[in-house]
């Protein structure tokens, strides 16, 4: 068949369904479109697929025997659209896994924490009772946005509970929020994201790592903090990550900050007026993917690992030598595309890559950075900020694995030109080490802080072996005269995770039951057990609990 118009009308008509083709393929997704991104457009692509056979009616009155597959494969050939059945199945994939992200988010309903998730602060209690009405905030798919984005954009195995957990809190009666915040933890990814799916609230992105050096868990994070808290403490420590204020560049936004949990290069609308979206990040979901790798070839992703470098360091290689290891081709590893090495590539690196190990005296940064009793990212951002001062930082291989190393001119240069924090003078301890003599928890005392700048002054920092704020014996004695802690516990009350061991039942789903039977066990107090703090069952609530057993054991077997 001779595939060149025969006139100008033929032409006409190849540029209308080439638009229309490109214009469904093409669409970006939004949290607006979400729920409807798949659905239209295979509908669109279908509708497009009859105007398509329609419009070749001549050719079929000739061959009255072609089928409907061979006409459409053939209609889609004439007009230059590619493989409509690759593109319709790619489609179609889409679909069932926005279905199946459904089923993941209405799963953890059912199993939320058992506490509010970034309690909202305290609102004034003074407001006057008018004639007015308060107006639905909207709910948004934004958690289905982001479950989206981790699995085709990160490769993240939403049904491996070690790559992927969400679960949503409880809701307060006195709350005005009205759907909780869902906390998403990314243990391989090293983040947890905070969304919520109401309106005028903010999602969190925070880098894991950061926190854990902090020993501040995911746990305290969502259940020990107000949003103000944690905006707090995100302005204290920008290392943990960032406060992302939703705008129509939501898809974009967010997958810069998982990238990156500190980059402050995001894009928001003011006054209904977008700024230019990054270029270099694609929301379009509905192209048919790039074709599986064929044996034998490997991510450069994978490689990097494998051969014990970085990606960052292998990515600047392969650019430096592109006439040596020849192109590099795109592949779809999963759900991912990228790059693919073969074989023959791979040994080509592998003879002439220099994994060079450290001369004597080179350490790494990561090590440079302990020995200094700093974070590395602390570190790390001093040397982007001083590259003249300190000079060219070179890679090494530090047992099996590639980094960057520091010279001892370069380690003397730090020494002498970055600010560290002196050594703590006698009786100035740690916040974590005072908090442990108080019998609470660091988060507890540091939130305590946060709203007594005037009363506590000025924290200063010391060097720990590990830089920290520290507290002067006059800071210590102010917080022990000021500071509200729960009571100590008396003999005959138990916590609730004890007394959930003494039933065989676990502290969660005493939890859930205390939930939905809040007037018959009454206000469960907070006291001091031992060095933590926590809820606390005096004697009658233990026997009502005793009484109500066998209702508690139907809820935690079924």
């Amino acid at each position: 068949m001779n595939n060149i118009p025969a006139d100008k009308t033929e032409q006409r008509a190849q540029e209308q369904f080439r638009q229309r083709y490109n214009e469904i393929i093409n669409r970006q997704l939004t949290v607006e479109n979400i729920n409807s991104y798949a659905d239209d457009a295979l509908e669109d692509l279908i509708q497009l697929s009859d105007d398509a056979i329609a419009s070749r009616r001549n050719d079929w009155a000739v061959e009255p025997e072609t089928s409907s597959k061979e006409q459409e494969d053939r209609a889609f050939a004439y007009y230059g659209l590619g493989d409509i059945s690759s593109t319709l199945d790619h489609i179609i994939n889409i679909r069932d896994d926005l279905t199946h992200i459904d089923e993941i988010i209405e799963q953890s309903e059912r199993t939320p924490r058992p506490h509010v998730i970034l309690s909202p602060d305290p609102i004034p209690t003074n407001i006057q009772p008018g004639a007015g009405t308060f107006e639905q905030k909207r709910v948004e798919p934004r958690t289905k946005t982001v479950l989206f984005v981790l699995e085709q954009d990160y490769e993240v195995d939403l049904d491996d509970p070690k790559q992927f957990s969400t679960t949503p809190g409880v809701l307060s009666k006195n709350m005005m929020r009205k759907v909780s915040y869902n906390m998403i933890e990314l243990p391989e990814l090293e983040r947890i994201i905070l969304v919520c799916d109401e309106e005028g609230n903010a999602t969190f992105v925070l880098d894991k790592a950061a926190l854990q050096e902090k020993s501040i868990t995911a746990t305290e994070l969502g259940e020990q903090l107000t949003k103000k808290d944690l905006e707090a403490l995100i302005a204290d420590y920008p290392q943990f990550g960032s406060r992302l204020v939703y705008s129509r560049n939501f898809v974009t936004n967010i997958k810069k900050l998982i990238e990156d949990p500190t980059t402050k290069k995001v894009y928001e609308h003011h006054n209904d007026q977008t700024e230019a979206v990054d270029s270099e990040i694609d929301n379009r979901y509905l192209k048919p993917k790039a074709e599986k790798p064929p044996e034998g070839v490997v991510s450069v992703n994978k490689f990097a690992q494998e051969s014990g470098t970085t990606w960052g360091a292998l990515h600047a290689w392969l650019q430096k030598n592109s006439e040596l290891v020849g192109e590099v081709q795109t592949y779809q590893f999963g759900i991912r595309k990228g790059r693919g090495l073969n074989s023959e590539q791979q040994e080509i690196i592998r003879n002439n890559m220099e994994f060079t190990k450290p001369p004597e005296g080179v350490i790494s940064v990561r090590k440079f950075a302990k020995g200094l009793g700093m974070d590395r990212s602390t570190l790390q951002k001093w040397l982007q900020k001083n590259p003249e001062l300190i000079g060219d930082i070179k890679t090494y291989n530090f047992y099996g694995k590639n980094g960057q190393g520091l010279s001892p001119e370069q380690q003397e240069i730090v020494h002498n030109n970055m600010e560290h924090p002196p050594k703590p003078p006698e009786g100035v301890i740690s916040i974590k080490k005072f908090a442990k003599e108080l019998g609470t928890s660091q988060m507890t005392l540091q939130k305590w802080l946060q709203k007594n700048p005037e009363l506590i002054g000025d924290i200063k920092m010391y060097n720990f072996y590990r830089n920290g704020q520290g507290l002067d014996p006059d800071q210590q004695q102010i917080i022990r005269d000021n500071i509200e802690l729960a009571p100590e516990s008396p003999e005959e009350v138990m916590s609730v995770n004890q007394f959930g061991k003494k039933l065989g039942v676990k502290p969660l789903t005493l939890q859930k039951w205390f939930q939905k039977n809040p007037e018959l066990v009454g206000r469960i107090k907070t006291y001091q057990f031992k060095t933590t703090a926590g809820q606390g069952l005096d004697p009658e609530q233990q026997a009502i609990i005793q009484a109500h057993r066998h209702e508690i054991g139907r809820g935690a077997g079924g």
